[in-house]
């Protein structure tokens, strides 16, 4: 009986690995590539975070830290008041497009952001919490 149990679990696990590294090769293509941009990502975005129905004037600053991790940090312009925020977490997910989570004084949530090919603007949008699909703008340009 043992011998049969092997060969399906080596099958098996052969074709999990086989997907493992698959995923682990695309995904690795995609960090290989990054210094060919996000060092061109790096630096302040002045533009719109949409919230309540309306543009709010910001600037949206991306730093590419030394361990070749995109963080970053923004600066909404209310009318009564600026509020500070961080950018952290940011993910490849596509070719020049990020996902990271944002934080400041109303609470944190996700943060998708895809830059255009000169990266003289990016268009994004945030969310209020994870998992969630209504999407509200955020953009910036240099």
């Amino acid at each position: 009986m043992s011998p049969p149990l092997i060969r399906i679990l080596n099958g098996s696990l052969s074709i999990c690995l086989s997907a493992a590294t698959l995923s682990f090769g695309a995904f690795l293509a995609q960090v290989q590539n990054a210094p060919d941009w996000l060092p061109q990502a790096e630096g302040t975005y002045a533009g719109e975070i949409w919230n309540d129905g309306s543009a709010i004037a910001s600037e949206t600053t991306f730093t590419l830290n030394e361990d070749g991790a995109i963080t970053g940090s923004y600066v909404m312009h209310e009318p009564d008041k600026d509020v500070s925020g961080t950018i952290s977490d940011c993910q490849l997910v596509d070719t020049l497009t990020l996902q990271c989570t944002w934080d400041d004084v109303y609470g944190t949530g996700d943060l998708r952001v895809t830059f255009a090919e000169d990266f003289s603007q990016f268009d994004g949008y945030w969310t209020p919490a994870a998992g969630l699909e209504l999407g509200f703008g955020w953009n910036g340009s240099r």
